[in-house]
């Protein structure tokens, strides 16, 4: 006798009837019953897979948040950066145009002569300038070009006789070449110096009287004539508004005043250009 073989086309199935609340509604579903005896295991591979889910949602979520506030972390960084050298940059050129006022100031100007221009180098961003060296060597030069250019007044007081072509004061009727300016002040009046430089004549020199002649290191020197009274020395090294001389008449002078010569490069020039003088 043969043994009988099981059909394995028949699965052992279960009836699971569908209820809606009011009992009007029956539907029966055959579910097989081996689903039902691996339901929990089925339901926790579920929950599993959903809870995994969730939980790479999660930490994508997490880790992408946590870049934003490193970025966000970093940015406030740079703009701290920049704004620490934003005021670096602010305290030093501040400090720099501080001591040019104070040179132009000490110059017993304002401001600079409008006949001078200045160029400032242009940077894009404060960043740019760095260690400040470039804007540094700029300022250095400007300083040492006003301290060494005779700009402002040597004294105060009023232009009784300008540069170029005049009337000769001791011979009216003839006309003579005057290469300075003659400035009226009362005798013995304060004489300062208009710029760096160093003492390269002080003495008595013919029509001039007492004398002072300050070289500038550079294109320019500077005379002081009709002084009463010299106050330094030759080879002395004198910086911008320091006393130099008293006002005087002695030489060929009609009177007390200061006759103030500016030469550059060896050619006398109009000192009016550099000083203002009523």
């Amino acid at each position: 006798m043969l043994p009988l073989r099981k059909n394995p086309t028949l699965i052992k199935k279960t009836t699971v009837i569908l209820v809606d609340t009011n009992q009007r509604f029956k539907k029966p579903i055959l579910i097989p019953t081996f689903l039902l005896d691996y339901w929990k295991l089925i339901s926790v591979s579920v929950l599993l897979f959903l809870g995994l889910g969730i939980y790479t949602f999660v930490m994508i979520g997490k880790l992408y948040f946590i870049q934003q506030k490193n970025e966000i972390q970093a940015q406030h960084a740079q703009i701290k950066t920049f704004s620490q050298e934003l005021n670096r940059q602010y305290d030093f050129i501040t400090r720099q145009i501080t001591e040019v006022n104070k040179l132009l100031d000490s110059k017993g100007i304002p401001q600079p002569p409008h006949q001078s221009e200045v160029i400032v180098p242009k940077f894009n961003s404060p960043l740019e300038v760095g260690d400040n060296s470039e804007f540094e060597k700029y300022l250095e030069e400007f300083k040492r070009t006003i301290s060494n250019t005779p700009i402002g007044s040597p004294i105060e007081g009023r232009i009784t006789s300008s540069f170029g072509i005049r009337s000769n004061p001791f011979f009216g009727e003839k006309r003579e070449s005057h290469k300075g300016l003659d400035i009226s002040a009362r005798h013995g009046s304060p004489v300062r110096c208009t710029a760096d430089g160093k003492v390269v004549f002080a003495g008595y020199k013919g029509d001039y009287g007492k004398l002072v002649i300050i070289s500038h290191g550079g294109d320019y020197e500077t005379l002081y004539g009709h002084l009463s009274e010299i106050l330094v020395k030759e080879g002395q090294e004198v910086k911008a508004n320091t006393f130099i001389g008293k006002v005087g008449s002695t030489g060929r002078s009609s009177g007390p005043h200061l006759h103030y010569e500016i030469h550059k490069n060896d050619k006398k020039i109009n000192p009016k250009t550099f000083i203002n003088v009523n």
